[in-house]
């Protein structure tokens, strides 16, 4: 199962959260004429020969972090060196460290931010400190090779392509700055604290004064997606670390984000939302401070309609509110391939976006809104179903007040959305899916009953171009010789799975907790290729509907 948030495939994200937050005394202050702040960051996410291991998420959000940072006062653009994709190879990152070492010094604060696939190695290099004999290592952009692995389920490690525990280490002990934080979002990433070995992580009682007697001189946190011997996955970490630092996490509403802070406000969020348990390993006296509180617009909404008209300006009235009262400037992708921007307007002010469309089909619209300091606000997606040759008939599309998953499609899990038509001439069916990089077949029927007559199919067949960066979400036309329906029954749309595009493309699906997606039908799944049929439930109470829109006349 994924979380899609918005036309994104992320982790869910809040405007407003409340949570239990340790207050953390400061007990020095951020000199901002003697005090640099200087970030290394590296993301890998895409690997050379083995694409399936390739993960869009972590270059995503480091994107998300680096403008987190840059939203502060204390940062600088040229103080931040990220090395991310087919440039993050060993010596790249190793050369990272080095500009990071020759730039800072007594004065300064330092951020490491590490993400790629991390594994245990089968050895224990020197300086030979593992428990379990085995260090922990990041696979860079050639860190594997392209055989299979007969221990693990990823691809045999490229031994001199991976950063291991100890070299990281080595290079933080390296750092003169006061202040140094290292973010770890990886597989098995509790191990990149090795120089905290023996100690518990920071919610242990007794942990704070064992550690500060043991390693009081190193100024240090570490921050990690998850313990030594566990997995991780989705970049829940950077994401909610970020917004802790965007402000949200400023517990003690002293207008500064410090790492424990982002680290108190990310922590109970993860663990709700998954089965993954970060880790702290904090040895700074005080907070260590990162950046300055400032939010992003708030209360951004959106008036949209659904189903517009070909040829015809179309109003979208938008607004937000600034927190710190700043102006703020819309934009909208009119997923044409057009899109439009507004000036700045004081907060709070409507704006008015209108766009016509040229074509018939279903477009998907981000609508985004930013301050004049360049924090912007979480994007606020809708789709748009336009007419022209035919009416719109049945639809189910993003509306922004739902939540968004998909689950496995393949050769023996199918699934079908009901439908009742309101037109007695079915021309087209448009599916909502997401798709990693690659090629595509895909076919939909329209069927009588479950299990009963296939009263027309339709194959589409695609192609996803993909850096490895971003998911492919989008909708997918599937003509049909005007099959002639009555508007007295129901009808279902099937959409069959390959093994071929396993865990690689799936339907998107609305679920709603009070209010019924789409009220004229259901989703149901079927596990045995169309044999027997269940209402989808997957995720819980609530009711579910596929993104779809149909077509007639």
């Amino acid at each position: 199962m994924l979380l899609v948030s918005g036309l994104g495939i992320v982790s869910a994200s809040f405007e407003s959260v409340s949570t239990s937050v340790q207050s953390y005394a400061t007990n020095e202050s951020v000199n901002e004429n003697q005090t640099e702040y200087w970030a290394l960051m590296v993301a890998v996410g895409v690997y050379k020969n083995n694409p399936h291991m390739d993960r869009p998420s972590m270059l995503v959000e480091i994107d998300h972090l680096k403008e987190t940072l840059l939203g502060s006062s204390m940062w600088q653009e040229d103080h931040i060196k990220v090395i991310e994709g087919e440039d993050a190879v060993l010596k790249n990152v190793l050369d990272g460290f080095s500009w990071l070492d020759e730039n800072e010094d007594e004065d300064d604060v330092c951020l490491v931010f590490l993400t790629s696939h991390g594994f245990p190695l089968l050895w224990d290099r020197p300086p030979f400190d593992e428990e379990d004999h085995m260090d922990e290592a990041l696979a860079m952009y050639n860190g594997f090779l392209p055989f299979e692995n007969p221990l693990r389920w990823e691809p045999l490690s490229n031994p001199f392509a991976v950063l291991t525990d100890d070299m990281v280490n080595k290079r933080l002990n390296n750092l003169e700055s006061k202040s140094v934080c290292c973010i770890v979002d990886s597989c098995h990433s509790g191990g990149f604290g090795d120089y905290f070995k023996g100690f518990s992580a920071f919610a242990s009682s007794d942990f704070g004064a064992e550690f500060a007697a043991d390693v009081a001189d190193q100024n240090r946190v570490v921050i990690t997606s998850v313990p030594e011997t566990e997995t991780s996955y989705g970049s829940y970490l950077t994401n909610f670390l970020s917004e802790g630092l965007v402000g949200f996490g400023d517990v003690n509403e002293d207008g500064l984000c410090s790492a424990e802070e982002a680290y108190e406000y990310a922590e109970p969020i993860i663990r709700s939302y998954t089965s993954m348990r970060p880790q702290i390993f904090d040895n700074h006296p005080g907070e260590l401070i990162l950046t300055e509180s400032n939010f992003p617009p708030q209360n951004f909404v959106v008036d949209a309609p659904f189903v517009v008209d070909a040829e015809s300006q179309v109003d979208f009235v938008v607004s937000a509110s600034d927190p710190e009262g700043s102006r703020v400037s819309y934009a909208v992708d009119w997923g044409d391939g057009s899109d439009s921007e507004s000036e700045f307007v004081p907060s709070g002010q409507p704006v008015v976006l209108s766009h016509i469309f040229s074509s018939e089909g279903v477009f998907d619209l981000s609508f985004s809104c930013v301050d004049e300091s360049g924090r912007e606000s979480y994007d606020r997606s809708r789709s748009v179903a336009v007419q022209k040759q035919h009416s719109t008939d049945q639809f189910s599309m993003w509306n922004g007040s739902q939540e968004y998953f998909v689950d496995i499609l393949d050769s023996s899990v199918w699934y079908a959305q009901s439908f009742s038509p309101n037109l007695e001439v079915f021309s087209s069916a448009h599916l909502c899916c997401y798709a990693e990089a690659g090629e595509y077949e895909l076919t939909v029927e329209v069927c009588s009953d479950l299990g009963g007559d296939v009263l027309g199919s339709s194959t589409e067949s695609f192609v996803v171009q993909g850096d490895g960066r971003y998911y492919d979400i989008g909708w997918h036309d599937f003509s049909f010789d005007n099959l002639v329906l009555s508007t007295d029954d129901q009808y279902y749309l099937v959409l069959r799975g390959s093994d071929e595009f396993s865990h690689s493309l799936f339907w998107i699906f609305a679920k709603d907790s009070q209010n019924d997606p789409y009220q004229a039908g259901e989703l149901f799944f079927s596990r045995d290729a169309g044999s027997n049929w269940s209402i989808y439930n997957n995720e819980g109470p609530g009711f579910y509907d596929a993104l779809f829109v149909t077509y007639g006349l």
